[in-house]
């Protein structure tokens, strides 16, 4: 189990560093594997909080970017990073999907308020330069607070 969520945080982070024009379908498929080690039932929770740790680890580098007009904002990490929120969207509507239930057991209560925590913290600090990006952590919050609202 320690290797298969060791290998899906070196995958997030695989992601956020890939550049070049011709990467793209390198990315989706890293992406896609990243959700094939997800939708283990065992993994699923600990996948979507490592992929949700380098969000909100970019978020905090974007939000660095805010306060420091002299830094550029990496192209290729920002393009990159619509890839975890991609795939973490995946593996939160496959937790909140058919089966509530077990959706329930296995995201407490205490974790959606986490992750919850996690997505607000960044969104009013970026929301005025980076709107899309604001955009995709509201969507992932929206998928949190409707787990949060079946338990």
């Amino acid at each position: 189990m320690s290797f298969a969520l060791e290998s899906a945080d070196t995958l997030c982070s695989a992601i956020l560093i890939k550049d070049g024009l011709q990467q793209f379908s390198k990315i989706e498929d890293l992406s896609r594997l990243l959700i094939a080690i997800g939708s283990s039932k065992k993994l699923k929770v600990n996948v979507i909080l490592k992929i949700l740790k380098h969000i909100t680890k970019y978020s905090e580098v974007l939000r660095h970017l805010t306060s420091n007009t002299h830094q550029l904002v990496e192209p290729s990490k920002y393009e990159n990073v619509y890839y975890l929120f991609w795939a973490c969207e995946d593996l939160l509507r496959r937790l909140g999907g058919v089966d509530r239930a077990s959706a329930n057991t296995d995201l407490k209560k205490q974790q959606l308020t986490q992750i919850s925590s996690l997505l607000n913290s960044s969104l009013l600090h970026l929301s005025d330069n980076f709107q899309l990006y604001v955009c995709y952590l509201w969507r992932l919050l929206g998928f949190v607070n409707c787990l949060l609202r079946g338990l």
